[in-house]
């Protein structure tokens, strides 16, 4: 991603009312071969977990709807590409290769991973959140920008990594939850000055998650956690969008402006007017395209599970969610701790993403889409433990007493043995 933006052109639209501003990243080799290295390590840890002998296993229909998807998108890239296309379509985001990269799932089982993975989630949240204020105060202050831009993409890794750091915590106290916390709070004043309602929206309910978190050690009563929960959210949120104000208040106008603006209903209803519904059942082709407000072959539409199944059909969109979705759902519904329900809620933030609660969210070849895949896999393993009791139900705990029942005498040996 930093060699993406590296170096990036801006152009000017002043077709509309307001003047908007587009940043183009530079078309870079390095990038290219840098992503597509990315998902050959990737495929790679997938199959080296996949070979182990002792690993947890995918449900019978998961891993049945994993094939299938896997199949059909080969099927995909031997219709729609030719030989003489270039490689670079192969990784781009409305290849059919991409999803392969839910073969690394299996990466995902081993438990070793994630001790480590969390210093690299942190450590990449950091950087993300120094990267994506950077690019704030060079571009994004300056004007409005439609389309990706490097705040954006950075702002989105921030955000994941911070939650992924934040559900690897050691303990619930403060001084373990603040680094991941840090993050995603920066990530709300970053969302309002690119005037994006759904991530500010989303980063919002991601701190309020992620104080759940040390305020459970002080407050049992559920009714104590929820006020100091809202009454200590309100000042961060207060205190955050004050500060904005007084440095930008520009960028809080323009936020405010677009609160009731309806921006997806006319895309949802072009759509439907151009593409047949029956059509997305096996889904047109990463090459299929529509038009949107004037625009010819317009590729892309503001809800990933929409967008999948425009380019590739049911069967992709049921592997994915099988493999990306289902697991951190299910580990919600039946988790057996709180670290185990907070891995669910990450993937109800995701779910809520792919619907178009988040600015420009793709399923593509990025940190943040990698790491969800790798935290389905632990949430396929913690599923086979998550609930269930360390006896078997012909077998009770022994009770441990430290006096003798009266009346009954008790030799030196038993003693010992107890």
């Amino acid at each position: 991603m930093v060699a993406r933006w590296h170096q990036y052109s801006i152009s000017v639209d002043l077709s509309s009312e307001a003047t908007l501003y587009h940043v183009v990243a530079d078309d870079s080799r390095f990038e290219r071969i840098l992503r597509g290295f990315a998902l050959m390590l990737f495929l790679t840890a997938g199959f080296l977990g996949a070979v182990k002998s002792r690993r947890s296993r995918l449900p019978g229909l998961v891993a049945v709807l994993l094939a299938t998807m896997i199949m059909y998108c080969a099927f995909w890239c031997l219709v729609s590409y030719k030989p003489s296309d270039e490689w670079t379509l192969l990784i781009g985001n409305t290849s059919p290769l991409i999803f392969a990269m839910c073969l690394g799932v299996f990466a995902g089982f081993d438990p070793t991973l994630w001790r480590p993975l969390r210093s690299v989630a942190l450590a990449i949240a950091w950087s993300s959140v120094a990267l994506g204020a950077y690019y704030t105060v060079s571009l994004t202050m300056k004007g409005t920008f439609a389309g990706s831009n490097p705040t954006v993409e950075h702002l989105q890794t921030a955000f994941w990594f911070g939650l992924t750091g934040l559900v690897l915590h050691k303990s619930s106290r403060w001084r373990d939850c603040l680094p991941a916390l840090i993050p995603i709070a920066l990530c709300i004043p970053m969302a309002i000055i690119a005037i994006s309602r759904s991530f500010t929206l989303l980063a919002a309910l991601g701190l309020v998650t992620g104080l759940l978190v040390p305020l459970q050690r002080y407050f049992r009563l559920l009714v104590t956690r929820v006020f100091v929960l809202g009454v200590l959210s309100a000042l961060v949120l207060g205190l955050g969008w004050w500060l904005l104000s007084m440095a930008a208040p520009e960028r809080v106008l323009a936020l405010k402006e677009r609160l009731n603006e309806d921006t997806r209903s006319s895309q949802y209803t072009q759509f439907f007017q151009q593409v047949p519904v029956e059509s997305l059942i096996l889904g047109l082709g990463p090459k299929a395209t529509y038009t949107y407000n004037d625009r010819a072959n317009y590729d892309y539409i503001d809800n990933q599970f929409l967008f999948i199944l425009f380019k590739f059909g049911l069967p992709v969109l049921l592997g994915y969610s099988a493999i990306a979705i289902w697991p951190g759902l299910h580990l919600l519904i039946i988790a057996g701790s709180k670290q185990q329900r907070l891995i669910g809620v990450i993937f109800v933030f995701w779910t809520l993403a792919g619907l178009g609660v988040a600015i420009y969210h793709a399923i593509t070849l990025n940190p943040q889409n990698f790491a969800v895949i790798l935290l389905a896999g632990r949430a396929f393993s913690l599923t086979k433990t998550a609930g269930r009791s360390p006896f078997p139900r012909h077998q009770k705990p022994l009770r441990a007493t430290s006096q003798p029942v009266l009346g009954t005498r008790v030799s030196p040996a038993s003693q010992v043995t107890a």
